[in-house]
């Protein structure tokens, strides 16, 4: 026997699952913020299981506040259990933020960087995608 999982629920042979690395690039970015180089990283699983890899952002200038600023374009959600998604985050340096994702993808952040080193790992609650991948066509201001 092999190690690791496979599944095998149909009778039809293992089940593989799949991951693909997507980022989010200029254009679904607010000019208010910026991803860490090589830092911008998330997995689909399976094609729709959205997951952070490795997703961390910073401010362009400190001390930036965002005030419930629309700062990325995600991919859309199939289906939102509740809308919008939220969660709390915390900074390197220890700033508190909240985001928000609502049934566009859209993501508001809500905190403060006070240091141009400080950065955030978005690291946000999985969600289900629209398949095929769909994202909010305008770019965040």
């Amino acid at each position: 026997m092999s190690g690791g999982y496979n599944s095998n629920v149909s009778g039809g042979g293992p089940l593989i699952n799949t991951e693909d690395v997507i980022s989010i690039d200029a254009a679904k970015q607010s000019s208010l913020i910026t991803t860490t180089p090589n830092r911008n990283k998330l997995a689909l699983v399976n094609q729709n299981l959205l997951v952070v890899k490795d997703f961390r952002c910073k401010a362009l200038a400190v001390p930036q506040a965002y005030g419930g600023n629309h700062v990325f374009n995600f991919p859309i959600p199939k289906n939102m259990p509740t809308s919008p998604m939220s969660g709390i985050l915390h900074s390197n340096l220890g700033q508190t933020f909240s985001y928000s994702i609502d049934d566009d993808g859209k993501v508001y952040l809500v905190g403060q960087f006070n240091s141009i080193n400080d950065e955030l790992l978005l690291n946000i609650k999985p969600y289900v995608v629209k398949t095929p991948v769909e994202y909010f066509p305008n770019q965040p201001a």
